[in-house]
């Protein structure tokens, strides 16, 4: 029989976040030095907030309406942060979004694969079986750029790199059992 959890830092979420927080930031240092200010105080403050999040969400965890209210916040927030970009992903001068707002220039700036009409934000929240939100066309599958997608794949390399999972062909699904 396990013992009852009391604190935020006896889940293994929290502590596992902690340690990836502080394997990301010495990670990070070997990053290239004009990333210093983008790339990497993104991942490293994406990397912090993880612990932060799950800290917060404990002490609250007992309080329906603000837990609610938090779901709703984080709905609310995935709606309103999505991408101005145009949904063809080109520019009017037919270039490629990214490579505009990067200032790449001919050839570095040419797409290598197929580029994708967006839809909208979309998202779905699950607590174990029960589903609790879900927003916009779940189904359409879109191009994703972000800094979120960075950090997961970062910690999908260091969690494959530690033995954590098998495979990064493996289902997520099976991992929740």
């Amino acid at each position: 029989m396990s013992a009852v959890i009391q604190f935020h830092w006896q889940l293994d979420a929290y502590r596992l976040s902690v340690v990836a927080a502080m394997d990301i930031f010495e990670r990070s240092k070997l990053f290239p030095s004009e990333e210093k200010y983008s790339l990497t105080d993104q991942i490293r403050r994406s990397s912090r907030s993880v612990a932060a999040q799950i800290a917060e969400g404990w002490r609250k965890r007992k309080y329906e309406a603000s837990f609610v209210n938090k779901l709703n916040d984080a709905v609310d927030f995935a709606k309103s942060a999505e991408s101005h970009w145009p949904k063809s992903m080109y520019m009017p001068d037919r270039q490629f979004v990214m490579t505009y707002d990067s200032g790449e220039k001919a050839p570095d700036n040419e797409v290598l694969g197929p580029v994708t009409p967006t839809g909208g934000s979309a998202g779905i929240v699950y607590q174990g079986d029960k589903k609790l939100a879900e927003w916009g066309d779940v189904d359409h599958a879109d191009m994703t750029f972000s800094v979120a997608k960075s950090y997961l794949a970062l910690l999908a390399g260091l969690a494959l790199g530690d033995g954590l999972i098998k495979s990064l062909d493996d289902k997520v699904a099976r991992m929740l059992d």
